[in-house]
């Protein structure tokens, strides 16, 4: 029987598992690296609450999360994070072993939401959401003078024992393995 937990720290109990796991599965993985000003669990927490927050923008999660969760982040360093191809490469680790987790879960209670639908068996199923984020007033305008709402699409395989896990696409680009 699993005991009682807060959301944030069952969030907290999973990346920290998941991290665990994605440092162990590579020998010397080159995304690794401490970085004292965010922590790379604390960047994925971050991450992960924002997509849960009810807010209106970035700056408004980072007021947000120092007020709701007592997180304390930096404008600035919150922003460069989300654009550092290193924590894009340890976040497609952790994600993968994320899934793992999530699927050994879901084996373990024996837990199949497509068991009644054999038909699906060659098929892998996604489940997908998506939205637009209106761009900030201080976004620079691309060559053409115009700036776009950057766009999303998210989609996580349902079918059991499917190593396809999260994909993504943005803007007008096909749906794409995020890894």
């Amino acid at each position: 029987m699993y005991e009682s937990q807060t959301l944030n720290a069952f969030i907290f109990d999973h990346c920290n598992k998941s991290m665990d796991n994605a440092v162990s599965a590579e020998r010397y993985p080159l995304w690794k690296r401490a970085c004292p000003g965010l922590n790379d669990i604390g960047f994925i927490r971050l991450g992960m609450l924002r997509c849960i927050s009810l807010v209106d923008s970035g700056r408004h999660f980072l007021q947000a999360a120092e007020e709701v969760h007592e997180e304390q982040c930096p404008l600035s360093t919150y922003f460069k994070s989300l654009k550092s191809p290193r924590r894009v490469r340890m976040l497609e680790a952790v994600e993968q072993q994320s899934y793992d987790i999530y699927s050994e879960t879901l084996s373990s209670h024996g837990i199949d939401y497509l068991k009644s639908f054999p038909e699906l068996n060659d098929y892998t199923v996604l489940a997908a959401d998506g939205h637009f984020i209106d761009h900030a007033c201080h976004t620079e305008k691309g060559r053409n003078g115009k700036v776009y709402a950057a766009g999303f699409i998210y989609t996580f395989a349902v079918s059991p024992g499917r190593d396809d896990s999260l994909q993504k696409a943005q803007g007008n680009l096909p749906i794409r393995s995020a890894r």
